[in-house]
């Protein structure tokens, strides 16, 4: 909760931990969690760890999904854990 309002200025509730995958660097673990906020709160950059941020709706994800190579916005790798955060809020229901 504190990173992402750190990094994008959003708040957030209702955070849930996902599932986890190894770091690059040594003896390192990236979680994964999800969590709820209003897309009506204003995104605000820190520019140290992020270049951009926007807020995508569901069908603009599914089309990324369906249409992995077309447009301009790829999503991650399909090993990844961002990948699997994404995919898994697609096809979560309680979030429609």
């Amino acid at each position: 909760m504190r990173e992402v309002h750190e990094e994008v200025g959003v708040d957030v509730t209702d955070l849930r931990y996902h599932s986890s995958q190894f770091w690059p660097k040594p003896s390192c673990l990236m979680a994964g969690y999800t969590a709820v906020a209003s897309s009506a709160q204003q995104l605000v950059v820190d520019g140290k760890e992020l270049e951009s941020a926007r807020w995508f709706d569901r069908s603009e994800v599914v089309d990324m999904l369906v249409h992995e190579h077309s447009g301009h916005l790829l999503l991650p790798p399909v090993t990844t854990l961002s990948h699997r955060l994404i995919k898994s809020w697609v096809l979560d229901s309680a979030f429609l």
